[in-house]
């Protein structure tokens, strides 16, 4: 088993107990659990980003013969805490569309008016036959997923009912695969066929409300009055009034289908070189069902389902010879999109000594396409025609070196590699929502790994990796840019390793990782950047006796304050959503083997 004891009063426990049940019959079963408080202080309400989790595992393996075994597999999560809380960031330094900035300078704390929660609940099972024949061994591997979500968000992030966004996502899985391996005439070789099947049924609801002055204001400017014109509100006078002005209620549906045949292969030819070739055929198919309806509130709060809402259902009513005509939603689509690919690798490995291995590769592989499916409105000028997104073809190119030297105190790995995206699936920002598109990108770049023990008590290791990425030509949002850096994808990125085995029971180790600048937005813009940023961990372990051991460890030790994604809210309501990383944490923790 093993505990551990941190900061926020974390209590985190992962424990298994396995053995035989019979003479053809072993038994695992596993069990996780993780508590701890929110980090993030709340001074409105109470405070979030906790946690508050359970899994279980049972694994099964009979041995139906002296040559076919089956290993079964169940399992279930369930997650519920108050849904996490990012930190707010007024544009322009000024305030939000609300009149709210969040000014302490404590990226751990806020005023957040809405609660919420986030649930999430999974069950899965998986059966493995495997038969091992004379001359090939064989397996069946069928998988069913089922996942339940609700997470209700504080997207606003201030004291007032802003923007309410409520998501709900119910997931299915199934999944076959029939496998074939063996080795012949110098080949190691593997063939088989693959089915996947999912359906997605999503709802996503949505509330914006502005204050009565702020509505007052869009209407003259944008509708021209149109908005008391037509009954679609009626002010109290009082503009500081929260006004709803617009409810969105998703509902789509989404299945997929996909299937494959495979073959990939290993053969010697000689002492020195072996040639690697693989292919994978894939079809994929999938169907989009989505509408975005006037959303009705009809709480007992109120009837009011918001004043742009109210106004898109008046001119609904009108002629649809009439220029001013609107849908009877804000959005809708159906359509369904069809797949087929053909991908594979082909590699060379050479070996000049028996501890130095030099490897090249050619590979193309395949991502599907899909549908775009976020808060979808076509006052945002979003054209249906395009809900979906083309595949993404990939082209990989790499060449590298795997070493042993020093009598094995040293190893030493070097990759470089170059990639080259057909139809490279962009994630951009259009209205309230992420979308993707379609263009082309290139990325370049090194991975390095060195490998030291100087001593019998010491280990290093030491990691780097450097990155050069450009994507082509895009519209986001009607602007048009080039070149800009994916996302997530810093220039440079350091890790490292120190341990020393002081004695035979007492243990010092110290690592860190270094991540180089990075945006996350597509559009590399001054608030998507992270300026570089380093996280120092440290841990000091004591073996108790050979089976219990206690360490105490700190992460993030310098309390670094580093965000770890960013969404951009600055057109839409005049902020700028940021989710911190965890803060320093400390604590203990005991391993224990029966």
């Amino acid at each position: 088993g093993d505990l551990t004891l941190a900061d926020y009063n974390q209590i985190k426990f992962e424990g298994a107990v396995s053995g035989e049940l019979s003479d053809s019959l072993q038994g695992r079963l596993s069990v996780a659990t993780n508590q701890h408080d929110g980090y993030v202080e709340n001074r409105v309400g109470k405070d979030a980003n906790e946690a508050d989790s359970q899994a279980v595992r049972l694994q099964l393996n009979a041995d139906l013969s002296d040559s076919v075994s089956a290993l079964f597999n169940f399992h279930g999560a369930k997650s519920e805490t108050v849904a996490p809380k990012y930190q707010h960031e007024a544009r322009g330094d000024v305030v939000d569309f609300w009149g709210y900035a969040d000014t302490d300078n404590d990226n751990f704390a806020g005023d957040y008016d809405r609660e919420g929660i986030l649930k999430i609940d999974s069950q899965g099972a998986s059966v493995d036959i495997e038969w091992i024949a004379e001359s090939f061994d064989f397996n069946s591997i069928t998988a069913v997923e089922y996942v339940e979500k609700r997470h209700e968000e504080d997207t606003d992030m201030g004291p007032y009912a802003a923007l309410e966004p409520t998501f709900v996502a119910d997931l299915e899985q199934f999944s076959q695969e029939f496998r074939f391996s063996g080795y012949w005439n110098d080949t190691n070789w593997i063939a088989g066929a693959y089915y996947f099947s999912s359906k997605a049924d999503n709802s996503m609801d949505l509330e914006i409300n502005y204050f009565e002055g702020l509505v007052g204001i869009i209407d003259a400017d944008a509708f021209g009055g149109g908005l008391q014109g037509v009954g679609a509100y009626t002010p109290t006078g009082d503009a500081g009034t929260l006004t709803p002005f617009v409810t969105y209620d998703v509902d789509y549906v989404q299945n997929t289908d996909s299937y494959g045949l495979f073959a990939n292969t290993e053969t010697e030819l000689n002492t020195e070189f072996t040639l690697i070739f693989g292919l994978r055929y894939t079809t994929e198919e999938r169907d989009f069902d989505y509408l975005n309806a006037f959303g009705t509130r009809g709480t007992a709060d109120t009837t009011d389902d918001g004043a742009v809402t109210n106004f898109l259902r008046f001119l609904n009513t009108l002629p649809e010879d009439d220029a001013d005509f609107f849908p009877d939603s804000w959005f809708s689509y159906a359509g369904d999109i069809s797949n087929d690919n053909l991908s594979g690798k082909i590699g060379l490995d050479y070996r000049p000594l028996s501890d130095v291995l030099i490897f090249a590769n050619y590979a193309r592989g395949f991502k599907s396409g899909g549908f775009n499916g976020g808060f979808l409105d076509l006052t945002d000028g979003i054209d249906p025609a395009a809900t979906p997104y083309d595949e993404e073809i990939l082209s990989s190119y790499e060449l590298g070196l795997k070493s042993e030297l020093a009598d094995g105190k040293v190893r030493f790995n070097a990759t470089a590699f170059y990639y080259d995206y057909e139809g490279y699936q962009a994630l951009g920002f259009s209205g309230l929502s992420q979308f993707i598109d379609n263009t082309d990108a290139t990325v370049k770049g090194m991975d390095l790994e060195l490998v030291w023990m100087p001593s019998e008590n010491i280990d290093i290791n030491l990691g780097a990796s450097l990155l050069d990425s450009e994507v082509g030509e895009l519209t986001i949002q009607g602007e048009t840019i080039n070149g800009t850096e994916m996302v997530l994808a810093p220039n440079v990125t350091l890790n490292g390793l120190i341990r020393w085995q002081a004695t035979d029971a007492l243990s010092f180790q110290v690592d860190f990782n270094r991540q180089g600048d990075h945006y996350f937005d597509i559009t590399n813009s001054d608030v998507s950047k992270q300026d570089a940023y380093t996280l120092i961990g440290a841990r000091i372990g004591y073996q108790v006796t050979p089976d219990l051991q206690v360490s105490v460890f700190a992460k993030n030790l310098t309390d670094e304050e580093y965000r770890v994604y960013t969404f951009d809210f600055t057109s839409a309501a005049g902020f700028n959503q940021q989710f911190y990383g965890r803060p320093r944490w400390v604590g203990v923790n005991l391993n224990y083997n029966f």
